[in-house]
């Protein structure tokens, strides 16, 4: 059924067409806005298999309907006709991220994080309201012209207690469905939409899917193989991402995330690099610190020992001993010297009875008994003991008489080094000094803080043959045209770091060939410059067939125009990428195009005059630029036929007609659109 209208709203076109329904680009008139709607045939009383189908329409717009996010494509209305049931969403005009993947085949880390990071905020705030996606995948992410991230169809989302899910059916898509899907669990909760968001995240890294094949290969290997890491398929995926994406892909579900912000939270650090630097710091941290902590209270006991052992008793004298000998055996632990100082100790417990008076000092200043000098006294005292003991005269004063003190006060020597004993003890007082090296490696290791991003102004002006325009000021960066395909993630880094409050991006990446630099090169002096926010635009309306701006084989080549502002007359120039160049306006031969004559700020589409549209794609294939030029009166460009002219000839021609007319002050402006086109879709 032909249609040009559907309820209130006019059909302007075809985006799309499935085995569930078609999907128009269409205009509410009432408010002037472009809307997209998706139709499904209503069933037959008995096909069970369309009826299933309409449920799932209804219940995509029961459940996108109640969501307002900016990352998730509104819903504006529903309606049914006799025939058909449609859904008006919102326009997304910048194509999905399949088609993205088709012409960039992977992403650069930074582009794929900025659009993982409003996939989940999308999808976290879906799961918060009960509603499950079911389906994420590349088809199902849209790109507005600003590459604002936007989630589509719901259409088999599963509304928390519904009922709609049918026990034992899966539903999804065959390489982003979860384990449970495959299986046909009765329950599917948001951690599957993680595994498949996970699974997008590899594809845009690397090119690949995890598990690829027909449908029965694909299923075995989501149900019994792991994937290998990303940075093992590619290595130019970075590697500091395999634990989260492998994680996000885990078999069981409680293995994986338990939600969207906390997947997006582990992508941000694992970014950064900060796990790995946690753990490194802790390691060293934790080696430096302990031995430190451990030398520090041990000689604290071991001074308090000598309290209880009486200096006419032996056995406690031995136990002190032991106990000093432990005491000096933590010192020396610190030190290093274990094994040497574990001997002495052991030989100290037997010459502690005769210097007890000596040992009642401070047991931090037993570390003199570590010099031979002070140990030798100690092992002649037995020979003087001997005698004591074999006469009867051991009752006598013998023992109180000064002798046996004398050689305690007489002995200075051995207190002075008491008293020095500090210094010895220095070294183990400075361990922790030489332990301090290990404890700031940490602080050593924190990289430093990288360099501020170049603003929008300052990557532009170092990237050659670029054609972009807009604004770029503190409060607001506006940047639109297009740019080198090896230079485009460097400017939208630039873009996404840029601080204003307003901020739109509508720039497209190109092949910078020679022949295109050349062309741009001639339009320079007619190129706006960022500040110049007036001016020509044009806009390469999507494939009917793909809804992408990827155009097949004999899919038409049409423009939306919006007009300067000023009166002109506009020039079309399609520019091959084989060298030769097609005049659209003004055209002689065939079918007549002369120059369109366009009132100031007027919209219109380019061949929107001829019933039968204007051009179509065809060979050869690839990326093309198509030059639009309004003039405040119209430019006699010389021409010598109006198909395949050399890029070279055109040069020749146009640059001295563009150079009078600015001498003659003949207002001029300028856009530049590309043009993809392959032969059959993939």
């Amino acid at each position: 059924m032909a249609l040009e209208t559907l309820g209130k709203y006019e059909l302007m076109g075809v985006l799309g067409r499935g085995a569930a329904g078609t999907v128009y680009d269409a205009r509410d008139p009432v408010i002037g806005r472009r809307v997209a709607i998706k139709t499904v045939k209503l069933p037959n009383a008995d096909d069970d298999e369309t009826k299933e189908e309409l449920e799932r329409f209804r219940r995509e717009a029961r459940a996108a309907g109640g969501l307002s996010h900016p990352n998730i494509v509104p819903i504006y209305d529903y309606g049914e006709t006799s025939e058909i049931a449609y859904i008006v969403m919102e326009y997304v005009g910048g194509g999905s991220l399949s088609g993205l993947l088709k012409k960039h085949t992977k992403l650069p880390k930074a582009e794929a994080l900025r659009i993982m990071e409003q996939l989940l905020s999308g999808l976290q705030y879906s799961h918060e309201r009960g509603i499950v996606h079911r389906d994420v995948k590349p088809d199902n992410v849209m790109l507005t012209d600003d590459q604002t991230v936007k989630i589509a169809d719901f259409g088999i989302a599963r509304i928390e207690g519904s009922g709609a899910t049918v026990v034992g059916t899966m539903l999804g898509t065959p390489s982003y469905m979860s384990p449970e899907q495959w299986r046909g669990d009765a329950h599917i909760d948001a951690r599957s939409d993680i595994y498949a968001a996970g699974v997008m995240l590899y594809h845009i890294l690397t090119g690949k899917r995890p598990f690829e094949g027909n449908q029965s290969a694909i299923m075995h290997k989501v149900l019994s193989e792991d994937a290998r890491p990303p940075s093992l398929v590619d290595p130019a995926a970075p590697p500091e991402l395999d634990a989260v994406i492998l994680k996000a892909m885990a078999k069981q579900r409680e293995d994986r995330f338990a939600s969207s912000a906390e997947f997006a939270a582990a992508l941000k650090a694992a970014a950064s690099g900060a796990p790995m630097m946690t753990a490194e710091e802790g390691t060293i941290v934790q080696s430096s610190r302990r031995p430190a902590a451990a030398a520090a209270p041990r000689p604290q006991p071991a001074a308090a020992a000598p309290k209880p052992a009486p200096a006419a008793e032996k056995p406690p004298a031995k136990s002190m001993g032991m106990v000093i000998a432990a005491a000096v055996a933590a010192v020396v632990v610190v030190g290093g010297g274990v094994t040497a100082w574990l001997v002495l100790g052991g030989k100290s417990e037997e010459k502690v009875a005769v210097t007890t008076p000596v040992q009642q000092q401070p047991v931090q200043q037993q570390p003199v008994q570590q010099q031979p000098v002070q140990q030798q006294p100690v092992q002649q005292q037995p020979v003087q003991q001997q005698p004591v003991q074999q006469q009867p005269v051991q009752q006598q004063p013998v023992q109180q008489q000064p002798v046996q003190q004398q050689p305690v006060q007489q002995q200075p020597v051995q207190q002075q080094p008491v008293q020095q004993q500090p210094v010895q003890q220095q070294p183990v007082q400075q361990q922790p000094v030489q332990q301090q090296p290990a404890q700031q490696q940490p602080v050593q290791q924190v990289p430093p803080p990288p360099p501020a991003a170049p603003t929008p102004r300052e990557a532009l002006a170092g990237i050659p043959c670029a054609a972009v325009y807009g604004d770029a000021s503190a409060s607001r960066v506006a940047l639109r045209g297009i740019v080198p395909q090896e230079n485009f993630a460097s400017l939208r880094f630039s873009y996404d770091r840029a601080s204003a409050p307003t901020r739109t991006w509508d720039v497209q990446p190109f092949p910078a060939l020679g022949i295109y630099c050349q062309v741009i090169d001639t339009l320079r002096p007619s190129l706006r410059a960022l500040g110049e926010t007036k001016g020509l635009m044009a806009r390469l309306i999507p494939s009917p067939n793909t809804r992408s701006l990827q155009l097949l084989d004999n899919d038409p080549i049409d423009f939306e125009v919006d007009a300067p502002d000023f009166a002109s007359n506009l020039q079309v120039d399609y520019i091959g990428s084989d060298g030769k160049i097609s005049h659209y306006m003004p055209r002689k031969a065939g079918q007549v195009f002369p120059a369109r004559a366009l009132r100031p700020g007027q919209h219109v589409r380019l061949f929107d005059t001829v019933s039968n549209g204007g051009f179509t794609v065809g060979p050869p294939f690839g990326t093309d630029l198509v030059v639009f030029i309004a003039s405040s009166e119209p430019l006699q460009v010389p021409r010598a036929s109006d198909d395949d002219e050399t890029v070279a000839s055109y040069i020749a021609n146009l640059r001295p007609v563009l150079d009078s007319a600015r001498r003659r002050n003949v207002r001029i402006s300028v856009d530049i659109v590309p043009v993809e086109s392959i032969e059959k879709a993939p």
